[in-house]
């Protein structure tokens, strides 16, 4: 119900932040978590845990508060074929761990789609209790052909894959 505006970040501070394996997004570092009066809530969910660092600053603000994590990947992977150049591939590499990592580690909960993503996670960062982490996904790896359907209808159809600037998105609807 409430919105805040973000300031754009200059081409230094996008930079440093990146270098430093913080950034990815639009917001960080300037979202301001005291005009949300954190301490008002009893829980708070992340989607994606690319914004797992705010995990550790709404714990610091509000260490009551109930974090949960939706782990959509294991990210790393997730972005491995879609960075051609081996420094962009080392920066975003650092990001995505540092935020994966900060989420595993400062989330109440951390929900994941499949045991393979489970397991990628605790074996990048740490083994995460059995009482802070559940698998709630029903997308394990197909593991037979897919046969193509034998009647088409004349109206179009849509795949709607999600994220739109990854390579295995826009490969879905092409």
């Amino acid at each position: 119900k409430d919105y805040y505006l973000i300031q754009p970040r200059k081409f230094l501070e996008k930079m440093f932040y990146l270098l430093k394996g913080e950034s990815i997004d639009r917001f960080s570092p300037g979202f301001e978590f005291q005009k949300l009066n954190i301490r008002d809530y009893s829980h708070l969910i992340i989607d994606n845990s690319i914004l797992g660092r705010f995990a550790k600053i709404i714990k610091e603000i509000n260490p009551s508060i109930f974090v949960i994590t939706l782990h959509h990947n294991f990210d790393r992977k997730f972005y491995s074929d879609s960075f051609s150049s081996i420094i962009d591939k080392m920066l975003i590499n650092r990001v995505l761990d540092y935020n994966q990592k900060l989420a595993a580690s400062n989330s109440n909960m951390n929900l994941m789609f499949t045991k393979k993503d489970m397991y990628d996670i605790e074996n990048s960062y740490g083994r995460i209790s059995d009482d802070r982490k559940q698998i709630f996904g029903f997308y394990e790896p197909i593991t037979s052909s897919i046969a193509e359907s034998s009647s088409r209808s004349s109206k179009i159809r849509l795949i709607i894959t999600g994220n739109l600037s990854v390579k295995k998105g826009y490969i879905g609807v092409i």
